[in-house]
């Protein structure tokens, strides 16, 4: 984590470099938070000597105690691809078309042990973020869908300008998970997503009888495999695009019509999984990963307005079994991977009679695990 000394810098030269005059301003800090395994984050104001002045900003920095099983994605990964996304491609992708909103960086380390971001504060500006628990509405996941066609079809243009550069710089995104770090994907997130799909296999035969059991068998089988196959570098592939790949709602900030209440405008705030893949890396996690529940049963029309590959649709529904199988297994670690590592609440989980101590919960959380595995099965992905 970087030293307060490093940081109160860095916040110096931030103040300097946008028109504050030494000794005629403030640093406060507002408030602090961690994020478990994923960082802390806290937030800053600099406030000039007249009180009218304010810059808001949101201040990254490494977790300071790590869930070491399930930290796969190491933060030098996290940072320098937010980084490089941020100061390398998105300025030349905004040369060739329309990109999502994403926050001002306004200083970075990509030292070990020293990482930070500073970025701008965009809840200050009007942006809110999505309850996690909620997920996106119809409105909100069509816009994320519109945004994600144009942002994906800026990447096409690029590449047929320029395909050289378009390898050359998308080609430095560093990859969370590779054939290096199987072994620990194998002991950490294999093992509980086959906690997770095996009570989904006990709970479907008193519910559902056999309906789901061939199904999830399917997705038990070589999921580590299954999950370097959808992460291969497919570069030289015409289809190929930039995924962002963690299109998450606790990831996406958006601004709302002062009048009817719509969202208008979303920001993609996170890229640290950024990587050349297929189109259905974003749609699989976007769609499974954050929607509300209440839109499992129409996504698969919510997806059919995705307008930026030059795939059939036969041939992008040929990608969900290799591609999509990221965003099924990504979501249930997201959505509910926390909450299996609670042994009481696995064995409600599969059975009819619940503890008290699980009883609300298990309803959401049974009806979350239950549509995103019943949902994968309609996209074609297990």
């Amino acid at each position: 984590m970087a030293s307060e000394k490093a940081l109160a810098l860095a916040l110096q030269n931030v103040a300097l470099q946008n028109g504050y005059r030494e000794g005629h301003y403030s640093i406060i800090q507002d408030d602090e938070h961690e994020f478990i395994g994923f960082g802390v984050q806290r937030r800053y104001r600099i406030v000039h000597s007249d009180e009218k002045t304010v810059l808001h900003l949101l201040v990254r920095t490494p977790p300071t105690s790590t869930v070491v099983a399930y930290a796969l994605m190491s933060q030098e990964v996290r940072f320098f691809n937010n980084v490089h996304y941020l100061t390398k491609v998105q300025p030349l992708l905004k040369q060739y078309g329309v990109v999502p909103s994403a926050p001002k960086l306004y200083a970075s380390s990509l030292v070990k042990n020293e990482e930070y971001l500073i970025l701008e504060d965009l809840e200050t500006k009007g942006f809110k973020r999505v309850n996690p628990s909620q997920g996106l509405n119809k409105a909100e996941f069509a816009l994320v869908i519109n945004t994600l066609s144009t942002f994906h079809l800026t990447v096409r243009y690029w590449k047929t300008r320029n395909l050289s550069e378009f390898n050359h710089l998308c080609g430095q995104f560093k990859g969370t998970l590779t054939s290096q770090n199987k072994d620990k994907f194998k002991d950490t997130y294999e093992v509980l997503l086959k906690k997770i799909l095996n009570a989904v296999w006990v709970l479907s035969r008193q519910l559902y009888g056999n309906q789901l059991r061939k199904n999830i068998e399917d997705a038990l089988t070589d999921i580590t495999k299954k999950i370097l196959k959808s992460t291969s570098d497919v570069r030289e592939q015409s289809w190929a695009t930039l995924a962002n790949s963690s299109i998450w709602s606790p990831y996406l900030l958006f601004r709302y019509h002062t009048v009817t209440g719509g969202p208008i405008d979303v920001v993609f705030e996170d890229w640290s999984a950024t990587r050349i893949s297929s189109p259905v890396i974003d749609l699989s996690f976007i769609g499974l990963a954050s929607s509300s529940t209440s839109l499992y049963p129409e996504l698969q029309n919510m997806l059919d307005q995705y307008f930026a590959t030059h795939l059939s649709k036969e041939e992008l529904q040929r990608h969900y079994p290799i591609y999509g199988v990221y965003g099924m297994y990504g979501s249930l670690i997201m959505n509910v991977g926390a909450a299996f590592e609670n042994e009481v609440l696995v064995q409600d989980f599969k059975s009819e009679t619940l503890t008290e101590e699980n009883s609300d919960v298990m309803p959401d959380i049974r009806t979350r695990v239950l549509s995103i595995v019943k949902t994968s099965i309609d996209l074609g992905i297990i």
